[in-house]
């Protein structure tokens, strides 16, 4: 984990390999913050960022960008990506036009 890494998860993408999310601390961009992210696929890197008001408002915007990306994947999508268990969600706050994509354990925030 980077020293600026303020949270992780780690995905199964079907037997060998993992899919791992880290969201990094925000930080002040003349008034606003900024707080990016990164998704590990296993053939690429993605990096993103989220600007906000605030660094909790970053905080959640990058969230949510996180989970459109993890949500809207292809992996997702075929059911090949697990957080706990096999159809469980995962645990990713969705903006309101994509509460349809939350399935098992995800509540719609």
């Amino acid at each position: 984990m980077n020293k600026d890494t303020i949270a992780s998860r780690t995905y199964r993408l079907g037997s060998d390999h993992h899919v791992k999310v880290e969201i990094h601390q925000p930080v002040a961009v003349d008034d606003d913050y900024k707080c990016s992210y990164t998704i590990g696929w296993p053939d690429r890197e993605e990096v993103g960022h989220a600007m906000g008001i605030d660094a909790i408002q970053a905080i959640f915007l990058a969230l949510q960008k996180v989970g459109i990306e993890i949500y809207c994947s292809k992996p997702a999508k075929r059911g090949d990506l697990i957080w706990h268990e096999p159809g469980g969600g995962y645990g990713l706050p969705l903006p309101k036009n994509l509460a349809d994509l939350y399935e098992g354990d995800d509540p719609p925030i």
